[in-house]
């Protein structure tokens, strides 16, 4: 049903977000998703780096986890090291911010 005499904000737009540095990179992405699911152009927050690291190292956890439970751990390992490489990388962009 159309919703007569409203109009969509966010419809085309890109929202940039500040002052919520704290969240969680999962909440970060909830809240970018439901930009899309009304219509924005694109959505972009600005984080502390503690949640971006503590992000990076529960994914590179979690990737040694699955290591451990896989057939091909050669391959995964690659993967782990990998994302450990540019975790590290990222961390130090982020120094600089």
């Amino acid at each position: 049903m159309e919703k007569a005499g409203k109009k969509n904000i966010f419809s085309g737009k890109v929202l940039e977000i500040e002052g919520l540095g704290h969240l969680k990179c999962e909440q970060a992405f909830e809240l970018s998703d439901a930009s899309a699911e009304r219509s924005a152009a694109g959505c972009t927050i600005k984080l502390d780096k503690e949640p971006i690291i503590e992000y990076l190292n529960s994914n590179i956890t979690m990737l040694k986890w699955m290591i451990d439970q896989v057939h091909a751990p050669h391959a995964a390992a690659l993967g782990a090291s990998a994302l450990e490489r540019g975790a590290v990388q990222v961390v130090g962009c982020l120094s600089s911010v």
